[in-house]
């Protein structure tokens, strides 16, 4: 009877182990084409890790992450200039990024990866010119959406390396 519990637990245990799916990367033109960026703003997403007191769960420290801000700080440290709004006269060198959540995955238990999109589009002609779809699991929803976005911005610019998740 020991051997078939443990046998069920064990199975458990490493049906809730999984990792991310590799990201999908759609390319229909170059990021690399253009020079200046505008980022479509987003809300700051707020979570804290459960902490056990005793008996109970409570709030512990809670961390945030805006999208908007991660995306712009990626494209600064790759040279871009990040654009106010979008200018007429820059339209041809602009990209405008998006965010999107896409949803969850789960994993089994209480564990799930959290799944975000971003697009990058002609300003001038609003054709899509490279998206990522990634997953992140971290420790906190925060952290997911973190992973996420950077796992997919490597992969757009940096796609000759393995897409491995920022853990």
């Amino acid at each position: 009877m020991r051997k078939v519990i443990a046998l069920v637990i064990a199975a458990m245990a490493f049906c809730s182990c999984s990792v991310p799916v590799a990201p999908n990367h759609i390319k229909n033109g170059s990021v690399r084409d253009y020079t200046y960026a505008y980022i479509i703003p987003t809300s700051t997403i707020t979570s804290s890790q459960p902490m056990l007191l005793g008996s109970t769960y409570t709030a512990g420290p809670s961390s945030s992450v805006n999208p908007s801000e991660v995306i712009a700080g990626y494209l600064m440290k790759e040279g871009y200039s990040i654009l106010p709004s979008i200018n007429p006269e820059l339209a041809d060198k602009t990209l405008v990024a998006s965010f999107g959540y896409v949803g969850r995955r789960g994993f089994g238990f209480d564990s799930y990866a959290t799944i975000i999109i971003v697009q990058f589009r002609d300003a001038r002609t609003h054709e899509l010119v490279e998206s990522c779809e990634a997953e992140g699991v971290g420790q906190t929803e925060a952290d997911d959406y973190l992973i996420a976005i950077k796992t997919a911005l490597n992969v757009i610019f940096h796609p000759d390396q393995p897409a491995q998740p920022m853990y």
